[in-house]
């Protein structure tokens, strides 16, 4: 609150119209001063001094009820300066009493009291009878702050044990000496242990058999709340192993923070742990289910690659990385896959997946050619499917596999060369078998001669070579050369 502007001793502003402390009633005999042990009665300028003392507002009124002085603290309290407030009536700015006084004659009560600028402030009134002149002496003292401290500490109390006791987290405060002094319901649920089971334990216990993340003894000297204890230094997702009473293996993520910690050991440590027992089971199970993919896939030379619509991100596995020549595994565009592409199979390529986004295929079994980095044509075999849809049944990610095929097409090219070239010979046989020779030949038993369509008989060879495309040639076999020379052959 901003303090109004002082003011100078026996300032008539400052105390009001009139500054003869008989006028404002305020002095005190000298009986009264002697039974006191005062020196002198108390005057206009003793009562400047003690109202500036007093961070209370404190106001005088005359027999009609209005404001005969104004104290720096009614000023820094309601907002009102002096010269606002001198000369109104006292129940302008505060509320007239309905009360009754008490045996000193003294009224009190409590009210909301409206400040100059509109806010509201909670406060006690008390006012007791001028002695020795008509009006009263108003005192006002705040009572927002006392009650807002209250309320507050109660407040933040009520909501610092209602979050301790609905945590998913455990948390447990551990003394100086490493003893549990308190735990939460979430600590008790996930260590196996009651409240009264866990105070006084300490984590060099035992009975936790404690272990590292790879199954190793986890010392409970080296636990993360007795690392914070000796050094005073937090210790933030520590994992560790634990056994329930039940015998069963409990893992979970520590963080541990020092309490007082100053120049010397911290006087106790707040650790808080998370059950992560059933999300490391997951994690187990997903990198097996990776690791039998991957076994999988390179036991059938194929890569698999991942793509989400969304991010405009691909994955490619080691293997896609190496078929397809690429320089990384997470791909940002998809222009890094169509500038690799051949020209005449990218067309294909992207009907096959729009007609998959559409819904108008099934999959994606597309061939074409990559770029090499040595400017030549890889030929791989694409295939795929869409993976994932988002709650309106848009796609949301393909997924699916890319094979080297590259020597599976140039057999196929070796082969169609070849099948071509046996159609080729294939055809001349057919047109040379036309030819050939059917049915039935008149041959002369005699002198072999064979008689043709038109009666005509002529020699063997010379028929063939007719009706043929074999050309004869003679010779003369061995038993005839041994008949018609008289020896058998070399």
């Amino acid at each position: 609150m901003m303090r109004g502007p002082g003011r100078r001793r026996n300032d008539p502003g400052q105390i009001g119209a009139g500054s003869e402390a008989n006028e404002i009633g305020f002095q005190i005999t000298s009986s009264s001063a002697d039974a006191w042990g005062m020196d002198r009665p108390l005057g206009t300028d003793d009562f400047t001094q003690l109202s500036r003392l007093v961070d209370a507002a404190v106001a005088t009124t005359d027999g009609d009820g209005r404001i005969t002085t104004w104290s720096p603290g009614a000023v820094r309290l309601l907002g009102w300066s002096t010269d606002e407030a001198v000369g109104r009536a006292l129940r302008d700015l505060v509320p007239c009493f309905d009360t009754d006084a008490d045996t000193d004659g003294v009224r009190t009560f409590r009210s909301d009291l409206v400040r100059r600028d509109g806010g509201r402030v909670r406060c006690e009134v008390r006012s007791t009878p001028r002695s020795g002149a008509a009006g009263d002496l108003v005192v006002v003292t705040e009572i927002d702050a006392e009650d807002a401290l209250r309320a507050a500490v109660l407040e933040g109390e009520t909501r610092y044990r209602s979050v301790f006791e609905s945590m998913s987290e455990g948390v447990v405060v551990q003394s100086q000496g490493g003893a549990i002094v308190s735990c939460n319901p979430a600590a008790e649920r996930i260590l196996g242990l009651t409240r009264d089971q866990l105070e006084g334990r300490t984590s060099i216990d035992p009975r936790w058999r404690a272990v590292h993340a790879d199954g190793s003894p986890y010392p409970g000297e080296t636990h993360p709340a007795m690392v914070t204890l000796a050094t005073g230094r937090s210790q933030y997702g520590v994992t560790m192993g634990v056994h329930t009473p039940d015998g069963r293996l409990r893992w979970i993520a520590v963080n541990s923070v020092p309490v007082g910690a100053g120049r010397g050991p911290p006087a106790a440590v707040v650790a808080t742990f998370l059950d992560v027992t059933e999300a490391r089971m997951q994690a187990e199970v997903v990198r097996d289910t990776v690791r039998r993919l991957n076994l999988l896939l390179d036991a059938t030379s194929d890569g698999y690659w991942d793509r989400d619509l969304v991010a405009d991100r691909t994955y490619l596995s080691p293997l896609a990385v190496r078929i397809l020549e690429m320089d990384e595994s997470n791909v940002e565009s998809n222009t890094a896959f169509t500038t690799k592409l051949h020209p005449d199979d990218l067309p294909a390529l992207r009907e096959a997946v729009a007609g998959c986004l559409a819904g108008q295929r099934e999959r994606i079994d597309v061939e074409a050619r990559f770029r090499r980095r040595d400017a030549g044509w890889r030929w791989v075999h694409v295939r795929g499917k869409v993976a994932e849809r988002d709650a309106q049944g848009r796609p949301v990610r393909l997924a699916g596999a890319v094979s080297d095929i590259d020597e599976r097409q140039r057999l196929r090219g070796d082969l169609e060369a070849a099948l071509a070239t046996n159609v080729g010979l294939v055809a001349r046989l057919e047109t040379a078998l036309g030819k050939a020779l059917s049915g039935y030949l008149p041959v002369c038993a005699w002198c072999k001669a064979v008689r043709e369509t038109d009666g005509e008989w002529i020699p063997l060879d010379r028929y063939v070579e007719r009706h043929s495309e074999a050309l004869v040639t003679h010779g003369m076999c061995p038993r005839c050369y041994e008949r018609e020379i008289g020896e058998p052959p070399d």
